[in-house]
């Protein structure tokens, strides 16, 4: 059996002009890159010297290390190879 799962975001605005309101709105589908641009170019740093000192690392392993998703992982190490020139 199938389930629909449906993500309702309620926002509660409590000083509004006629006091407190709620909005219920669908969640986005799905986020695009989480974090500022400031700790994606830490993130990124620190893979290109992860693969200095592991020139096989996987993007399993830099996703484990960085506590992002496999998808991530794998783009910071495609990055990082590519700024390296390997």
């Amino acid at each position: 059996m199938s389930e629909n799962v449906v993500t309702i975001v309620l926002r509660i605005v409590l000083d509004g002009p006629d006091g407190p309101s709620v909005t219920v709105t669908d969640a986005p589908r799905r986020q695009r890159r989480t974090g500022t641009a400031a700790q994606r170019a830490e993130r990124a740093e620190r893979v290109g010297w992860m693969l200095r000192a592991e020139p096989d690392l996987t993007g399993a392993q830099v996703a484990g290390r960085l506590g992002v998703s496999v998808s991530s992982g794998k783009r910071y190490l495609a990055d990082a190879r590519k700024a390296n020139g390997s």
